[in-house]
């Protein structure tokens, strides 16, 4: 079980949700999964995140478009780790941004 599921709800955003995902790859702590939820982007988002899906990296979701929050609740439901960590489609994190935060929680007990 992964300590984080980081959650990218997506939608229309083909152009920038592999940015989003590098980013989560690259970080320097490692024990998380990425559940990806396309909110039923009419764009090339399941296309361009193909590599991502065949080779494992990320759990992959598609559903009807019911909006984002509806997008994140469903990560929430399909995410198996101790915290939850939310990632907009056309952000990106700084390579350490999990590596702080768990410590923050950690600390935070």
């Amino acid at each position: 079980m992964p300590r984080v599921s980081v959650i990218i709800p997506a939608y229309n955003h083909a152009r920038f949700i592999t940015e989003a995902v590098d980013s989560v790859l690259r970080q320097t702590y490692q024990d998380f999964e990425i559940i990806v939820i396309n909110d039923g982007s009419p764009d090339d988002t399941e296309t361009v995140l193909q590599p991502y899906i065949q080779a494992g990296t990320i759990i992959y979701h598609l559903q009807s478009n019911a909006g984002v929050a509806v997008a994140r609740n469903t990560g929430v439901v399909m995410a198996s780790g101790e915290f939850i960590a939310l990632l907009d489609d056309d952000d990106t994190w700084p390579p350490d941004k999990l590596e702080w935060q768990v410590r923050c929680l950690e600390e935070s007990d």
